[in-house]
């Protein structure tokens, strides 16, 4: 038997409800003083039915057998001296072999705490009986033949408190007759057996005197465990478990994976449950370990605080790091100054993407590096060590967020030899049609020995290799029509943000052109079109532009709760290039503002094109300068790579704007949705301002609703993006309305 002490997850709260009330982070005493104990014997043949009120609160059930005939016939393991150590107990109890009569042999579970303890320890007893009692419930679910019930259908590797209790609730009669509110959702799981568990018999009653009237080597130790006491009072009466006893055997390590894919799906929490000396003959033994109810033990971190956890690239060494110039950037942009970025804060970044920062971090911790690792010697070196650690983390959040950008080398996006920076983030959505990808952010990587962000300011000589790397990165940028960029050394994440600034009247038309085809701009065929600065020359190519640069540099180092961090930074940077406004214009509203849509109805976020249908008390209005706005256009040596539908942003309901709806919808259909168009738009409608009516399925998945829009790409939206219409719901885009006829 194993000592089943080393648990520190939490007990269960249970609400009744369909919004189960999240519990909070210390134990709460209410919640021990719920019944758990069931007098209900317990009889394998006595019902096959999972309740749903039993799931809310579970109760195990009595064991059937005759307590007057319980034999105790000796110690789990065996000792043969008073000085062996006790391993027939730990934190929770203490375990003996008994009979039944001629019945067993079975284990008996003794625990310590007859009555709840002070938090912020847990109530060993309650968890257990109620992870029994779950487990039992579960078992005759899966049990069942009755073809009035769907499967039990889960959403697979929950990644928060609320996905799993409803994984757990899955299993309940009603769910299954009446349809899951999860079984909406995509893609989702079916459960339809469950692993071999130590089976529970149910509880009995044992006075502490019969413990103590056994032999010396057989009677309850005095125990002090993490400096707690542990002992058996022989004048009190103790509530004890009766489990199946299962002989020493192999284990399996394929069937103990299998169940620990099972207790996660099914809404367990088991952070500790793969200890080898949990299991026996592929049995799984200590169900103390596996709480039912103890979901919100499932102990994973917020996207923010994955952020901002220490990365290995603070103790990147680059001491004999290459000295030298820089590589010299031919273009025509020349940076001679940059100054501060001031509103790209911590608690800026925090409240714009508030609800993303929020969620569950789905991802793995950076790996733990051999010495050698952390030498950075070369830029490549650089690159390859920040792409082993940091990265990855800032990967795994952009992902966990629910959107698809994703950091990597820049040489994936085709363009010109010569514009080819370090990095680059890409995200499925922005897709160039001709199956070439956009770089939204533009990075480059430099070792400290060679550039530094303080050159600067250091008058030591070093203006013109700062000035290279500034001219080249720009460039970069430029090229690819971004707004925002970077530059990664191994001290420092430095943050980039470039606007226009103005020529004089009639210089640009003296300008040097660039003559090779090849070194046309990547620009996005929505941005709007520059205003030409003297007449016959059109000012479309930003490799022409003069720019300002701000910047915000931020050392590897920093890292704990409430600091701009290396990879908070990276990953806001990308959330606001691929959701936001990302055109270069000659001046920008504050970061944390909104900005009436153009359409007059409601406001979106200048920074991450979140909408509103009405400003708050919290909301600051800041307009674009619509004289000065400009960006590139789409000049006659310009690339147009974008899509001709805004709606090829990760979730439509950020990119939209309302249109005033058509008395009768006008379905158009990707090619497998099966629709035919309905009614044709006006003749005296211009062909590109049809807003063509799409029908689609609408899925749920916790609080997400996903549609495929008109390339049959998957969209994330949130039910108050649908509006509300006769026979359904719309969700307008730029160019596009999806409807449907009902929400689930």
């Amino acid at each position: 038997m194993s000592s089943h002490a080393r648990e520190e997850s939490h007990s269960a709260k249970i609400c009744r409800g369909d919004a189960p009330r999240k519990p909070k982070a210390r134990l709460d005493r209410a919640l021990m003083h719920k019944e758990f104990l069931n007098h209900e014997l317990k009889d394998d043949n006595s019902r096959s039915s999972c309740p749903l009120e039993a799931l809310e609160l579970p109760r195990l059930r009595r064991c059937a057998f005759d307590v007057s005939t319980l034999h105790i016939i000796g110690p789990v393991n065996p000792i043969q001296t008073r000085f062996e150590e006790r391993v027939d107990g730990g934190l929770d109890g203490y375990n003996w072999q008994i009979r039944f009569g001629e019945r067993g042999p079975f284990v008996l579970k003794v625990f310590w705490d007859q009555e709840p303890p002070t938090p912020p320890l847990y109530y060993a007893l309650q968890r257990e009986c109620q992870a029994a009692a779950v487990l039992q419930l579960m078992q005759e679910a899966l049990a069942q033949d009755d073809p009035s019930l769907d499967p039990v259908l889960v959403y697979p590797e929950p990644c928060d408190w609320r996905e799993g209790y409803e994984n757990m609730l899955a299993f309940s009669d009603e769910w299954r007759r009446k349809g899951s509110p999860c079984s909406a959702s995509t893609p989702m799981t079916e459960i339809t057996s469950m692993p071999r568990i130590r089976k529970c018999y149910g509880w009995i009653k044992i006075a502490g005197d019969i413990l103590y009237q056994l032999p010396p080597l057989w009677q309850p130790p005095h125990l002090k465990i993490e400096k707690i006491p542990r002992q058996i009072e022989r004048n009190k009466e103790y509530t004890a478990l009766v489990y199946e006893y299962v002989e020493e055997g192999e284990n399996n390590a394929e069937v103990i994976q299998e169940s620990l894919n099972f207790f996660r799906d099914a809404g367990f929490s088991h952070t500790r449950i793969s200890l080898a000396r949990n299991w026996k003959k592929r049995v799984y033994l200590s169900v103390n370990f596996i709480p039912g109810l103890d979901i919100p033990s499932i102990k994973m971190p917020t996207i923010l605080e994955a952020l901002a956890e220490k990365s290995v690239a603070k103790d990147f060494n680059c001491i004999l790091g290459v000295a030298g110039s820089n590589t010299a950037c031919d273009t025509t942009i020349s940076i001679e100054q940059w100054h501060s970025w001031e509103d790209f804060t911590y608690n800026n970044i925090k409240q714009i993407f508030k609800k993303d920062l929020g969620r569950r971090y789905k991802g793995e911790n950076e790996p733990s590096p051999l010495p050698m690792d952390l030498d950075v010697f070369k830029e490549d070196a650089t690159q390859d060590a920040l792409g082993r650690f940091p990265v990855p983390i800032v990967n795994y959040a952009l992902d966990s967020s629910g959107g698809s950008e994703h950091f990597g080398r820049g040489s994936r996006c085709e363009t010109n030899d010569m514009y080819v920076p370090d990095w680059s983030v890409l995200s499925k959505p922005h897709a160039i049609e001709a199956g070439m990808m956009l770089n939204m952010l533009p990075g480059d990587t430099k070792i400290s020995s060679k550039w530094r962000s303080s050159m600067l300011e250091d008058n030591d000589g070093k203006f013109d290799e700062w000035k290279k790397v500034l001219d080249q990165v720009v460039t970069y940028m430029a090229w690819w029509s971004a707004r925002y960029g970077f530059i990664v050394t191994d001290t420092e994440v430095v943050a980039l943000r470039i606007h226009r600034q103005h020529v004089p009247d009639g210089l640009a038309v003296h300008r040097p052109r660039r003559s090779r085809r090849s070194d046309a701009t990547i620009t996005l065929s929505s941005d709007p079109v520059s205003i030409a600065s003297s007449e016959g020359f059109q000012d479309t190519d930003p490799l022409l532009w003069d720019f300002g640069v701000e910047y915000k540099a931020i050392p590897w180092s920093a890292h704990g709760s409430g600091k701009l961090t290396g990879k908070l930074a990276l990953w806001a940077l990308a959330r606001m290039a691929s959701c936001g406004d990302r055109s270069i214009e000659y001046s920008y509203p504050g970061l944390d503002t909104w900005r009436t849509q153009d359409t007059g109805r409601g406001i979106v976020h200048n920074t991450s094109g979140a909408k509103l249908d009405n400003p708050t008390k919290h909301t600051e209005i800041q307009q674009r300068d619509h004289f000065v706005h400009a960006a590139p256009g789409a000049g006659s040596n310009t690339k147009d790579l974008s899509s001709d539908d805004e709606d090829a942003s990760r979730s439509e309901a950020y990119e939209s704007e309302a249109v005033e709806e058509p008395e009768l919808p006008q379905f158009s259909r990707p090619a497998s949705a099966g629709l035919e168009h309905t009614a044709a738009v006006p003749d005296a409608q211009p062909a590109e301002d049809r807003n063509a009516w799409i029908l689609v399925k609408v899925e749920r998945r916790g609080r997400e609703y996903y549609y495929k829009d008109y390339k049959e790409h998957r969209k994330s939206s949130s039910k108050s993006d649908w509006e509300a219409v006769d026979g359904g719901y719309v969700l307008r885009g730029k160019r596009h309305v999806y409807f449907t006829k009902k929400l689930p």
